[in-house]
């Protein structure tokens, strides 16, 4: 229904769009059962819903890239009891990155992945660790959402942007695709600020 809709601004079909970039197939995928944890089959599962999807995407749109949307989790072993590395979400990136139709790789980054390390290190290593599984796939990486929620009695815009500043820095001396805010708004229709559902959004520089 998406692909073969008409844009009714330019007349044309998604799928021959020249505007778009990619489709993404799922945001944050997970594998779990009720508690969250990983069903036993859970990556494997995840990774055959995403061959076949990506697939039947590509079979109607050769125009346009496409990616999954995960938020990045590996699957490693000797990972121990960290979650972000041993597969508990029914997510293994580095599968996902070897699916052929899948154009490039996608990770998400916020530091409450992981509370006890500082934003600045936390950030440029998982930067550093999803672009360098990019390049031994052969695929671009994009950071797709980061996000830092101003801590109370913090300097407020400067902390973030020094957060920011690092992983950004990060992304192009590891060779990065790009990388995405989470997330810019503005004035609602009705004059007030869009709500800050998340504490993640960001309305100016300065605030």
């Amino acid at each position: 229904h998406l692909l073969l809709r008409i844009n009714t601004r330019t007349g044309r079909r998604y799928i021959d769009e020249p505007a778009i970039l990619a489709w993404e197939l799922i945001n944050e995928p997970r594998c779990v059962d009720d508690q969250g944890r990983a069903l036993p089959d859970g990556v494997q599962t995840l990774t055959s819903w995403i061959e076949e999807m990506s697939a039947f995407v590509k079979s109607l749109d050769s125009n346009h890239l496409t990616c999954v949307g995960d938020e990045g989790h590996f699957r490693r072993s000797l990972a121990g009891a960290n979650a972000l590395y041993n597969g508990s979400y029914g997510v293994d990136c580095e599968r996902i990155l070897g699916v052929p139709s899948v154009a490039f790789g996608t990770c998400h980054l916020y530091p409450s992945f992981d509370p006890n390390q500082d934003a600045v290190t936390f950030g440029k290593r998982w930067i550093r660790e999803h672009i360098e599984a990019g390049q031994r796939a052969n695929k671009p990486m994009l950071i797709e959402e980061y996000g830092y929620i101003l801590k109370e009695g913090s300097e407020g815009p400067k902390q973030r942007d020094d957060v920011f500043n690092a992983w950004l820095d990060q992304v192009l001396q590891s060779g990065g695709a790009g990388a995405l805010l989470w997330m810019m708004a503005s004035v609602a229709d009705d004059g007030q600020l869009y709500p800050d559902y998340d504490h993640y959004t960001v309305y100016t520089a300065e605030e």
